[in-house]
This record gives structure tokens, sequence and C-alpha cells, in this order.
């Protein structure tokens, strides 16, 4: 079936947490998908939010988008995190 790419928003709980949390997300993810994409968004005031894209296996992936947001809201620091889209690759 082919591959599917996830892409998630997550905020940072303060500004100083922000190279913390990037740091923690691809131990949290390597075991879910391979991490292709990490970039910073600004928001306001120096505020930034992490964008990350993750590929997983389009097949046999029931429940993958749940357990990636589940693991990336166990990192500490991170205020949110929002499922911005999923495409077939």
């Amino acid at each position: 079936m082919g591959k599917m790419v996830l892409i998630y928003k997550i905020a940072p709980e303060g500004i100083e947490e922000t190279d913390k949390v990037e740091k923690a997300i691809s131990e949290k993810v390597k075991k879910l998908g391979e991490l292709t994409e990490v970039k910073r968004v600004p928001i306001a005031f120096g505020l930034e939010a992490i964008k990350i894209a993750i590929v997983v296996e389009a097949k046999g992936t029931e429940g993958i988008t749940e357990k990636i947001e589940n693991a990336l809201k166990e990192i500490e620091g991170v205020s949110s995190v929002e499922n911005e889209g999923m495409n077939l690759l």
C-alpha cells in the first residue's frame, strides 16, 4: 500500500523548553516511524512551535496517529500537540 507522512505541530511550555523538547522528539518517535523533518515555526513574542514530519507504513498502522501523539505529549516541556495533516506518499 505504501507509506504515509504525518505532520505534527508541537508547542513547548516556554521559550527555554524549545531546545530540550526538540532533542527529545527524535528519541520518542524513532520506534514508531521515520522522522524526516524537524523545523521551528515562530508563534509570537519569541516563542516557537516545532513542526515535524514522520513517515510510517500505511498498511497495518491502525492507531499510529494516537500512539505518536501520546508519545509526543509525554515529553517533558510539551504544552500541546496538534496533528496538522497526513498524506499518502
